[in-house]
């Protein structure tokens, strides 16, 4: 036997206040949410069937050496493919979101530190000769450190600060570009005017 109890509810325009700060944390991790994919193959009786029918053709219609390159070089294109993916997974800024930006980063990765935590040895040959945090030692910092991505580790993966913080710099991006924008303005007029600008 079922029974049906009438009680009120009450429809919220935003959450409590005890758990608006969790739904706005959970909104922002899902507006920055990255993902780096790992390469992954899935065989099912249809890729099996062509692969192999693939392989068959290859063997029979080329010389070994040129079906031993061909198929070596499919993994090789699919690496390139899922991490170029990854790339753009990563959004604009820096280089551009193009193969040739792609490239770019990939040919500095060659010689970028493989641990992004760990600060090279100083040069000796080189001023400063010792870093400029020795001076004075950073504050601790509380919880696990940021997950980055490998291939821009300037880009951080999760721990991403508030909606207000992000807000806060977007404004003061807007003034700045609006005080330069003044600037050029008012250093033009003065051009055509023939006033020499001021030096700043």
């Amino acid at each position: 036997m079922s029974s049906v109890a009438i009680t009120s509810t009450e429809t919220l325009a935003s959450p409590p206040p005890h758990l608006q700060g969790e739904a706005e944390l959970e909104s922002i991790k899902i507006s920055h949410a990255l993902h780096q994919q790992s390469i992954s193959v899935t065989l099912d009786g249809k890729n099996i069937l062509l692969s192999s029918i693939t392989l068959v053709l290859l063997i029979h219609f080329l010389d070994a050496y040129h079906a031993q390159a061909f198929v070596a070089l499919v993994p090789v294109v699919l690496l390139i493919h899922n991490d170029y993916v990854n790339f753009l997974n990563l959004g604009p800024g820096g280089t551009p979101s193009t193969f040739a930006g792609y490239l770019r980063v990939s040919w500095f990765r060659i010689w970028a530190l493989r641990n992004p935590y760990d600060a090279p040895e100083p040069d000796p040959l080189r001023l400063p000769t010792s870093g400029i945090l020795r001076r004075q030692r950073l504050p601790y910092r509380a919880g696990p450190r940021p997950l980055v991505a490998g291939i821009a580790p300037q880009r951080q993966l999760d721990q991403h600060g508030s909606h207000e913080c992000y807000r806060s710099v977007r404004w003061s991006m807007v003034i700045c570009n609006i005080i330069e924008a003044a600037i050029w303005y008012t250093v033009a007029e003065e051009l055509e005017m023939g006033i020499s600008p001021k030096s700043m």
